[in-house]
């Protein structure tokens, strides 16, 4: 491992980028929906508030992701990390008046995509060989950040408003864009044309591998579990099991903890199967994810959250490296990580319109199960798209196996 930082200081020097960015998106994200309710937002513009998100990386996401792989990585994080700084501070000043955050809700989203997206391409242009332990180590560096911001935001949120989270991810964001400012190029692999503005095209050529098809199906179920996840759990902690800020700031971070281990999940990938590190992540954290109702103490929602952590990880750090293969073969990083998050987000998009009449008629907990239920279902689909699961090959290429 030392060996591998001394010839990859760039490599770990993007990590300390990555903490530092993620830290400033972890003191506001998971508290957005507590911070729109604060501001006055009912339950359904809150849910339209964060369906925006979805639409937008689905619009936007394949074109910037291709857009990065001509103009240069560095570019577009360094352009992301000034809208962000720009937006947060509008968010500050005008979260109670619904319509301006809405539009401005569509252009942190582009500056979102312009920096976690294109940063995650960007790293698996830096890794090669040992590609699930190196991406686990990495993802798990960067999820320190993601780690510190709820235990902080919950402090700040019970001290102060909630609102002013902001001010306190304004300096991080700065602090971003000074490191990244003093990184080299990354390196650019095509040009860019006009038929590339065509989300579509990109999506019809990934869904061409068949293993990426079964990607498609998990990243929309996936995704759309995280993001009922951070409209409704804080709401439940707080407003209906009656927990503080702070506790539930805890509670946020268990999950996040376990991402720094991706690198032990990761070697799953190297040692196993991608495909298998997959199924058994989703599995886990469906699992964990159905049981939310039947808990109301502290330990026993910790426990769950301990659990859906594991198979998150394991999730996370396996479907990148399962994408991250094809992608550096055809050395198309930032297409494949657009497309997918792109595929991921429409289904995303729908299903976070439909939550609010879901949660109306089931209740939140019960809501959080469906999409379990969900979950394990495509689980079960998915498994004949990525058969054979088992590959019997250590530390190999599975590219030529794929579609």
């Amino acid at each position: 491992m030392l060996n591998f930082i001394k010839e990859n200081t760039i490599l770990m020097k993007f990590s300390l980028f990555q903490i530092i960015y993620y830290f400033s998106l972890g003191i506001v994200v998971p508290f957005f929906s507590l911070i729109l309710k604060e501001g006055g937002w009912t339950l359904s513009q809150i849910t339209y508030f964060f369906s925006i998100s979805a639409f937008t990386i689905f619009l936007l996401g394949p074109v910037i992701g291709k857009f990065s792989d001509s103009i240069g990585k560095k570019k577009l994080i360094m352009f992301g990390l000034c809208m962000q700084f720009v937006f947060f501070l509008f968010y500050y000043f005008f979260i109670e008046h619904t319509k301006i955050i809405f539009f401005i809700r569509f252009l942190e989203i582009i500056s979102y995509i312009c920096i976690g997206l294109i940063s995650i391409s960007a790293v698996e242009e830096l890794v090669d060989k040992k590609r699930g332990f190196w991406m686990g180590i990495i993802l798990g560096i960067g999820t320190i950040g993601s780690l510190l911001g709820p235990i902080l935001a919950g402090f700040v949120a019970q001290s102060f408003s909630k609102v002013s989270l902001f001010l306190f991810s304004l300096p991080l964001t700065l602090l971003a864009l000074v490191i990244i400012f003093f990184f080299p190029e990354f390196q650019r692999k095509r040009n860019f044309s006009k038929k590339d503005l065509n989300p579509f095209s990109e999506i019809k050529h990934f869904l061409t591998y068949k293993k990426l098809q079964g990607m498609a199906v998990l990243g929309i179920l996936m995704n759309s579990k995280v993001q009922i996840y951070n409209i409704f759990f804080p709401i439940l902690i707080v407003e209906q099991l009656g927990f503080n800020e702070s506790t539930l700031g805890f509670l946020l971070s268990i999950p996040i903890f376990l991402h720094i281990f991706q690198f032990l999940f990761g070697k799953i990938s190297d040692s196993v199967s991608a495909e298998f590190g997959i199924l058994l992540g989703i599995t886990l954290n469906g699992i964990s994810f159905f049981f939310i109702p039947y808990v109301s103490s502290f330990i026993e929602i910790a426990s769950l959250l301990f659990i859906m952590g594991i198979g998150g990880s394991m999730w996370n750090v396996c479907a990148w490296t399962l994408m991250g293969e094809i992608a550096k073969k055809e050395h198309i990083e930032g297409e494949v990580v657009g497309t997918y998050s792109s595929i991921a987000k429409i289904g995303v998009f729908f299903s976070t319109l439909l939550s609010a009449s879901l949660v109306g008629l089931l209740g939140i907990a019960f809501t959080l199960q469906l999409f379990a239920v969900l979950i394990l279902i495509g689980g079960i689909i998915t498994f004949f798209f990525f058969t054979p699961i088992f590959h019997h090959e250590k530390h190999g290429s599975y590219f030529d196996k794929i579609k």
